[in-house]
C-alpha cells in the first residue's frame, strides 16, 4: 500500500522508534515512481538559473542560493555565509508556486503532514507540534566535500519553536562512495541557566545514508545533535519543520527587540572569529534586501557553551533558518528517554513491515 506507514502496526513501531530512540527512518515513504519524480524535480529547481542553457527556465520560481547561519530567533540578526560550516544550497516553497512546476512535493507534502498528525497522541513529545509547520525547504550539497557541521535544530538556549525535523531524501542511485551520510549523535544534557556547563562528549550513534524515498524524523532539540558528512555527489533533500506553538510565537515576539538583536550580532561575531580561525575562511555577511525569500527563514548556530578550542563541538543551532513566521508555514488540521551510546541503528521501516488495518487519514490546511 502506498499509505503503508499509516497502518497501525507501522504506527506503533515509528511511535516507539521515537520515543525511545528520539529518531525514526522510513524507506519507500513515497514508491519508486513518485520518488523519481520529486528527484527530478528539485534538480530541476536546482539547475533552473544556474547554467547557460537553463537561464530562461521556471523564470519566476525562487533559486537556490547558499545556506545562510546565524540570525537570532528570528532571522533579523546578522547573518553570513561560510562553506566550510555550510555547503548546501537552499530554497523555501509551500509546494503551490506555479513556476515551479511541482507535481509530487505537494503530495509529499500531505503524506508526512498527514504521518505527524497521528503520531500525535502515541508521542508524548509530539503533543502540540502537528498544529503548525514551517514550509519546505529544498536543500542541495552541489557534491566537492561539502557539509554541514555538527549543531541542533533547536536547543533551551534557543528556543525557535522547532519540536520534530522531518527529512526527505531524493537521491536514486546513492552509493557509500557518495558520502553525505547524517550522522547522528548521542543526546546533551541541557544545562540551566544557573548551573555551570560541563563538558560535552559527543558519541557517533548513527550514519544514515541519504538514500532515495527515505524519510528521517528527529526531535529537534538537544536529543539529536547531527551533522551532514562531506557529500561527493549531488545530494536533494527537503527538510520541514514542526512547532510548538508556544514557543513559536514568544519567538516571533523577539523581531521587535532590539537589544536582543543587538546583543545576538555580538555574539555571531563572536562565533564568526572562532570560525574563521579554525577554517581558514572568510565569512561573507549577507545584506538583507526586499527580494531575499531567506528573511525569515535565516540559521541560527549559536555561541558555543564550551571551550573556544571545541569550535565544532555544540552549536545550538536552529538550523537552517530561524523559525517562519505563522503565515510563512502550514496550520495542520489536527492536532525523553536517552538514547545508550552503545545502542544499534535500528532497521529503516520498510513497506513490507504494514500488515494490518490503516488509520484513517487527515487533510491539511494552509493559512
Amino acid at each position: 500500500a502506498e499509505w503503508w506507514w499509516l497502518f497501525d502496526d507501522s504506527l506503533a513501531i515509528i511511535a516507539t522508534q521515537l520515543r525511545e530512540r528520539n529518531y525514526v527512518v522510513l524507506d519507500g515513504f513515497l514508491g519508486a515512481g513518485k520518488a523519481d519524480a520529486m528527484h527530478g524535480e528539485l534538480e530541476r529547481a536546482y539547475l533552473a538559473g544556474r547554467l547557460p542553457e537553463t537561464k530562461l527556465e521556471m523564470v519566476g520560481c525562487p533559486r537556490l542560493e547558499p545556506g545562510a547561519l546565524a540570525g537570532g530567533k528570528t532571522g533579523g540578526s546578522l547573518t553570513y555565509r561560510m562553506n566550510a560550516v555550510r555547503g548546501d544550497y537552499v530554497a523555501w516553497f509551500d509546494g503551490r508556486e506555479q513556476a515551479c512546476q511541482w507535481n509530487v512535493l505537494p503530495q509529499y507534502l500531505q503524506r508526512v503532514d498527514t504521518l505527524v498528525s497521528e503520531l500525535g497522541p502515541l508521542v508524548p513529545s509530539l503533543s502540540g507540534a502537528a498544529s503548525f509547520r514551517s514550509n519546505a525547504m529544498a536543500t542541495c550539497y552541489p557534491g566537492n566535500g561539502s557539509r554541514y557541521v555538527r549543531h541542533c535544530d533547536n536547543t533551551s538556549s534557543v528556543r525557535n519553536g522547532r519540536r520534530l525535523t522531518a527529512l526527505y531524501y531524493a537521491n536514486p542511485d546513492w552509493q557509500p562512495c557518495n558520502g553525505g551520510e547524517l550522522r547522528v549523535f548521542n543526546p546533551q544534557r541541557v544545562y540551566e541557566e544557573s548551573e555551570a556547563k560541563g563538558d560535552r562528549e559527543f558519541i557517533k550513534v548513527a550514519d544514515i545514508a541519504p538514500l532515495g524515498d527515505r524519510v528521517v524524523l528527529f526531535f529537534a532539540d538537544e536529543r539529536v545533535p547531527h551533522e551532514v558528512l562531506p557529500t561527493y555527489k549531488r545530494r536533494y533533500a527537503v527538510t520541514i519543520w514542526y512547532f510548538d506553538k508556544e514557543e513559536k510565537e514568544l519567538a516571533n515576539q523577539f523581531k521587535a527587540d532590539d537589544d536582543l538583536k543587538k546583543e545576538e550580532a555580538e555574539r555571531t561575531r563572536r562565533e564568526i572569529e572562532r570560525f574563521q580561525k579554525t577554517f581558514g575562511e572568510a565569512a561573507l555577511i549577507v545584506e538583507k534586501n526586499a527580494e531575499s525569500c531567506e528573511e525569515d527563514h535565516l540559521d541560527r548556530v549559536s555561541e558555543s557553551e564550551d571551550s573556544d578550542d571545541d569550535v565544532e563541538a555544540w552549536r545550538g543551532h536552529a538550523s537552517d533558518t530561524s523559525i517562519p513566521n505563522p503565515e510563512h508555514g502550514v496550520s495542520l488540521s489536527r492536532n525523553q528517554p536517552e538514547l545508550p551510546p552503545e545502542a544499534h541503528h535500528p532497521e529503516p521501516l520498510q513497506p513490507s513491515q504494514a500488515t494490518t488495518t490503516a488509520t484513517t487519514t487527515t487533510t491539511t490546511t494552509t493559512t
